[in-house]
């Protein structure tokens, strides 16, 4: 299916199919002690810059990572090393930096990263091993092959020790985490797609596996402040043009940030970790396919546009729980809930939008006009706010999801002080509360108090406060906090025919 995409100021036409299979998917992993990889790269948000805390500190049972020992964390190392051994997957994944930010590996680690988290999700039997060798604030050019920094260098050395230390090792998959620094970088998805090859080629070099190594990102929302940023649609463009070699595993902009904006919560990373390990069952140990909530098809008749949507867990939804973009700057969209339209004499007044089975009916309040330009279609892609915004709705934000019914790791149930008729809980203990975050859902254990889709509003170590009121009587109830694994759209731009 032949789509207009608008990257930057130049329009390209993009195929896009649902179930790209075949070739492309190598089969499940096959039955047996294999021991897979998982290389983690990007830039700060790959190694839990700002995350407030650390939640998955208890080693575990199953998965590992490389320990340095006792030699210093300086640069570089050997990998026959003696002093290098494994050691269970716990967070943090190195000692935390304290001296400053952006330093490379292996003195790269800043919080929680989504490692643990990712590894907690991951099927058994299926046993992991991570290494995150990103850099905060580093631009493609310094973590890709040949960079300015040691990310990929680091890469290397690791999954060269690993080979040494472990029978069976392969690399399942690179994660990359990254985008802020390139947010207006025109050939960031060909940096990506190089990145994805060069890793593909280097990786089994040194294991001597057979199975290929895909590349999973997700994409960015905070930067630019102003504009669009290039990087959020080359990360999901590159999953389109490049299937089963790299694939986009969704937005980030439903997740709760820390106060900079920019960077997310302990508990946002390890939502992200849950999210990556989704993809990662799907792809690497079952030998699927996978395309995250994306738009497949865009045509118009008359004043309505209309989008159909890949959806991997209908039905489609609007999330109602923190409000719509676009209410008080750029209105003309503010009844698109995260759609923006433009044709060639400027933005167009959306009139209404509304779900048809996978897809989207977009009205609007005139016949486009396209002889000075062509009629675009966008999805969360431009911001109200003058100043990081990401996680708000005067971010880059949008309210449609798929109904996918994931429970993640990251689920915990608890006993917690509720009142008739208020939003505030109390946690019975203290701290008990560490790690949830904003946008997290909440069922009561015995069926009843809350109504369904209940979600986090605000959150501290001891008390929350709820977007629905407890409907059960005053005491004490026990809850099931979870992260929300519904998939939201991808942000994008389409020239619709």
């Amino acid at each position: 299916m032949r789509l207009g995409l608008i990257c930057g100021n130049v329009c390209v036409l993009i195929v896009v199919g649902v179930g790209c299979g075949g070739d492309h998917h190598p089969g499940p992993i096959p039955p047996g002690d294999v021991w897979l990889g998982v290389v983690g790269t990007g830039q700060s948000l790959s190694v839990g810059a700002a995350s407030n805390g650390l939640v998955f500190t208890t080693p575990s049972p199953t998965h590992r990572k490389l320990s340095l020992g006792a030699r210093a964390m300086t640069w570089p190392i050997d990998p026959d090393d003696p002093e290098l051994s494994l050691a269970p997957l716990a967070e943090p994944i190195r000692p935390l930096d304290t001296t400053g930010f952006s330093q490379p590996y292996p003195n790269n680690i800043y919080g929680e990263s989504f490692h643990t988290a990712m590894a907690a999700q991951i099927a058994a039997p299926v046993m992991t091993v991570h290494s995150v060798v990103g850099q905060g604030a580093a631009s493609i050019t310094v973590i890709r092959k040949n960079g300015s920094g040691n990310a990929y260098a680091a890469s290397l050395f690791e999954v060269t020790a690993l080979t040494r230390l472990l029978e069976g090792y392969q690399v399942g998959a690179v994660i990359l985490t990254h985008g802020e620094a390139d947010a207006e970088l025109p050939s960031y998805e060909d940096d990506i797609a190089l990145l994805a090859a060069d890793y593909a080629a280097d990786l089994p070099a040194i294991t001597g596996q057979n199975r290929p190594v895909p590349l999973i990102l997700s994409q960015q929302h905070a930067d630019p402040v102003t504009g669009r940023s290039t990087s959020t649609v080359a990360a999901w463009k590159a999953g389109v043009d490049h299937p089963g070699k790299i694939y986009c595993a969704g937005p980030k902009y439903q997740y709760a940030y820390a106060s900079d904006r920019i960077h997310l919560l302990a508990g946002a990373y390890d939502r992200l970790g849950v999210k990556y390990a989704e993809v990662f069952n799907e792809v690497v140990v079952l030998g699927h396919d996978w395309q995250p909530l994306q738009p497949i098809a865009a045509t118009r008749d008359g004043q309505t546009i209309s989008v159909r949507f890949h959806v991997p867990s209908p039905p489609l939804a609007w999330d109602e729980a923190f409000g719509a973009p676009h209410q008080f700057v750029h209105v003309e969209w503010k009844n698109g809930r995260g759609f923006e339209v433009q044709d060639g004499v400027g933005d167009m007044t959306i009139t209404d939008v509304a779900i048809d089975g996978d897809t989207v009916r977009i009205g609007v309040d005139r016949a486009p006009d396209t002889t000075a330009g062509p009629l675009i279609v966008r999805y969360a892609m431009t911001q109200d706010a003058t100043t990081l915004a990401g996680g708000l709705v005067s971010g880059r934000f949008g309210q449609l999801h798929d109904s996918d019914p994931l429970i993640g790791a990251d689920a915990v149930e608890t006993d917690c002080v509720v009142t008739a008729g208020s939003t505030s809980i109390t946690a019975v203990g203290g701290g008990q509360f560490t790690g949830r975050a904003a946008r997290d859902m909440v069922d009561p254990v015995d069926g009843a108090g809350l109504a369904a889709g209940t979600t986090i509003v605000t959150a501290g170590a001891n008390i929350l406060a709820l977007s629905q009121p407890w409907s059960g009587a005053t005491g004490t109830a026990r809850l099931r906090f979870r992260s929300n694994q519904w998939n939201y759209a991808v942000a994008f731009e389409l020239e619709v025919p």
